[in-house]
């Protein structure tokens, strides 16, 4: 459920980028786990890792999307993963 609402920030983040082809991203941001299986955990949010080929084309490498820690508030466990 949580990669059904970071999906779209993702989306809008790459949408913006020189070499934005709608299909490509369209298919690689599907809320999947393995869409989203590399990333680093950083003070200010979560590094998206998206492989060549997987959101955009080759020739324009990999491609990275933070995701600020505020648009986990609503999918993160209190508990676990404090956010403020």
């Amino acid at each position: 459920e949580g990669l059904k609402t970071i999906a779209p920030v993702v989306q809008k983040d790459l949408a913006l980028r020189e070499y934005a082809d709608a299909s490509w991203i369209s298919e690689g941001i599907l809320p999947v786990q393995e869409n989203y299986r590399n990333y680093i955990v950083e003070d200010s949010g979560i590094l998206f890792i998206f492989d060549p080929y997987q959101v955009a084309p080759y020739t324009s490498g990999t491609q990275t999307v933070m995701i600020p820690l505020e648009h986990f508030k609503s999918i993160a466990n209190p508990d676990l993963f404090m956010i403020q």
